[in-house]
């Protein structure tokens, strides 16, 4: 699939459907060292949001492979690089991405530090939760 037509998907998949493509993205990217990291996290950003709107959590090993792209292709003084992240982290509940946040903080640009201060202190309460501001606030995840 070609990488900008994941902004195009309906808002509504199936988990199964999103798993499919969670798949296809990860398998493609590594198949295509040359694909710019920015574009695949943008395509991940998309697919994670809707993701979040099922109110179920990917598999495992989805998550993992997500989290492990993330890492790998880290760009620690892209601020769209690093919101995207924070973001598919906390839709997902991605702890390593939180770790990797904390990790990167020292050695980030300056104009970087402040995006991903905010981050770790939004995600750390609830990273292993992505729900966990639904269920805060007496709401519950529509099934």
């Amino acid at each position: 699939m070609d990488l900008d037509s994941y902004k195009k998907l309906s808002d509504y998949i199936s988990t199964d459907g999103l798993a499919k493509l969670f798949d296809e993205l990860l398998t493609d990217a590594a198949a295509h060292p040359e694909w710019k990291g920015a574009r695949v996290i943008g395509a991940l950003h998309e697919l994670s949001d809707r993701q979040w709107h099922t109110y179920e959590r990917l598999s495992p090993e989805l998550r993992k492979r997500v989290a492990q792209w993330i890492v790998k292709h880290w760009t620690p003084d892209s601020i769209n690089f690093i919101t995207s992240a924070a973001f598919i982290a906390g839709s997902l509940g991605l702890p390593e991405v939180l770790s990797q946040l904390e990790a990167s903080l020292a050695a980030s640009p300056d104009n970087v530090k402040d995006q991903i201060r905010s981050a770790i202190r939004e995600l750390k309460p609830s990273i292993d939760d992505p729900f966990s501001g639904i269920r805060r606030y007496g709401a519950r995840p529509a099934r």
